[in-house]
């Protein structure tokens, strides 16, 4: 049985640069997205109080009442 998947794997020169490119194409693929998920998770971290709460802004020709600067 070994000598038919031997002779049947590496008799065709295609069927090993097939798998290893296989092998070389998806470990590619999960590098670039582990990669990009890391700087995603990065910048979250970095910029989770700009993210989840921004400051407002409020604007009046007139001054605003004191109880509302105290706070």
């Amino acid at each position: 049985m070994n000598k038919i998947i031997f002779r049947e794997w590496f008799g065709h020169k295609i069927y090993p640069i097939l798998f290893g490119l296989c092998i070389i194409v998806s470990l590619g693929a999960y590098l670039t997205l582990d990669t990009l998920q890391q700087s995603v998770d990065d910048y979250i971290e970095e910029n989770q109080k700009q993210i989840v709460g921004g400051d407002i802004v409020i604007t009046d020709n007139r001054p605003l009442p004191k109880e509302l600067t105290d706070k």
